[in-house]
């Protein structure tokens, strides 16, 4: 398999977290329940094309953008936007 901008061959690794995904698209009742995937990436990440084609199979809800690339001061601002969203447990008080 290759990325189709660059004709880079993928690894095995990046084939099989793809196979693993594709569980995300098309879920069914009779197929294993997965975690709520969330997903964020700055717009011009080198990785965004990938990013793009995960994000149109997840609901909206659940996809961060921010401007930028693939670096600390996006990842930040990622995070908190995606925190508050999150289905985590509460710390008691």
């Amino acid at each position: 398999m290759t990325d189709p901008r660059e004709g880079v061959p993928r690894t095995p690794n990046e084939t099989q977290l793809w196979q693993w995904l594709r569980g995300y698209v098309g879920f069914t009742q009779t197929a294993a329940p997965r975690p709520p995937l969330y997903l964020g990436y700055g717009v011009d990440d080198r990785f965004a094309f990938s990013h793009r084609l995960l994000a149109a199979a997840l609901p909206a809800e659940r996809v961060f953008t921010t401007e930028g690339g693939h670096d600390w001061p996006e990842w930040k601002r990622l995070w908190q936007r995606m925190l508050p969203t999150l289905p985590l447990p509460g710390c008691p008080g």
